[in-house]
């Protein structure tokens, strides 16, 4: 029931992932929109390709939730369904914008795998890849670490949504 009062937002959320699928030109061999499950399932990539990938909901989430709440502000003194519609749309969306587990994981799993294939040759890709980790993949990490924090507590993605609204109306 709660899934589909926010049924919206999840397909704005596997659109985002198809989208930075076809941008960074990685092959996606299935799509489902399913309300028990939603997926875009694509070829295994890169660390900085499946973060981008993975990560992309909340970025465009971001972008799309706060686009129409402006709108729906735009919209109040007119027009009161639209009002209503686009807060609607805007939480859906804001609301599943957060990275799933599955989302981190890939990310996660993507950054392991590429360490140990690159460990296992000489002591000067060793000295890169610890470089790559410190300057690159740990700051992966910790963003979607506290990404997935907001998939964890549902309070905190209610936060999320309203200090976004808050935001765009001006109240904060």
């Amino acid at each position: 029931m709660f899934r589909f009062l926010f049924y919206p937002g999840v397909i704005v959320h596997e659109f985002s992932h198809l989208i930075s699928c076809l941008v960074l030109r990685v092959k996606v061999s299935k799509l489902s929109f399913g309300l028990r499950e939603s997926y875009v399932k694509h070829d295994q990539t890169g660390p900085i390709r499946m973060s981008l990938i993975a990560l992309a909901p909340f970025y465009l989430g971001f972008v799309i939730g706060a686009i129409l709440f402006y709108f729906a502000k735009l919209a109040f003194g007119s027009n009161l369904l639209w009002f209503f519609v686009l807060n609607y749309l805007g939480i859906c969306v804001l609301y599943n914008s957060i990275p799933s587990k599955q989302d981190t994981k890939n990310i996660f799993n993507t950054i392991e795998d590429h360490i140990k294939k690159k460990w296992k040759k000489n002591f000067g890709s060793k000295i890169a890849i610890i470089i790559l980790i410190l300057i690159l993949y740990l700051p992966i990490i910790i963003i979607a670490q506290l990404v997935s924090a907001f998939d964890k507590f549902e309070i905190l993605r209610a936060f999320y949504v309203l200090a976004l609204f808050a935001i765009v109306y001006g109240i904060v």
